[in-house]
């Protein structure tokens, strides 16, 4: 079974990338288990500046696919106007555990899964995931609808290669037209 789980990334991933294409040609609508995540689709930024005083320009988008039984996820990063990171997660309704899962991949190797808690306008997601180096890590993000252009955002019981990581406080994105 561990040497079919890449495997399945693999073509789970494929197959959402192909189907974000088609997508961008016709408007898809969400699969019942996943419509309490429609507030969230489409691209959304956060502009700060970091503690050394880098800005950082952090780009997210939801696009669903696959006939509406995916979300895409595309991330990047950037500090200073240079790309720094980016990250492709797919986003799906997990039948045999009954719950909204994600298969996380970043530019640095990362790879995470995460399960998904929607109610009303909130989405907890509770990640876990392992680096190239075998480094473990995990944690929790909450995402709140604050109104149709922009949510907030904070991660919590975050823990990095066996070390806890302080929460961060709330952090607004707002919606890219």
């Amino acid at each position: 079974m561990k040497k079919l789980i890449p495997v399945m990334i693999a073509t789970v991933l494929s197959v959402a990338f192909t189907s974000t294409i088609q997508a961008e040609h016709h408007k898809v609508e969400l699969s019942e288990h996943l419509k309490p995540l429609k507030w969230i689709t489409g691209t959304w930024v956060l502009e700060y500046e970091n503690e050394e005083g880098v800005k950082v320009i952090r780009e997210e988008s939801f696009t669903p696919s696959v006939s509406g039984h995916v979300i895409n996820r595309t991330l990047k990063v950037f500090r200073d106007g240079e790309l720094a990171n980016k990250a492709q997660t797919t986003i799906y309704y997990n039948i045999s555990k009954q719950k909204i899962m994600g298969l996380t991949v970043n530019s640095n190797g990362l790879n995470l899964i995460s399960t998904y808690a929607v109610s009303n306008s909130e989405i907890v997601i509770d990640w876990h995931g392992t680096s190239l180096e075998g480094k473990k890590y995990s944690g929790k993000v909450v995402r709140e609808s604050v109104d149709q252009n922009s949510h907030k955002a904070h991660q919590l019981d975050r823990v990095y290669d066996g070390e806890k990581v302080d929460d961060n406080k709330d952090v607004i994105f707002t919606r890219k037209k």
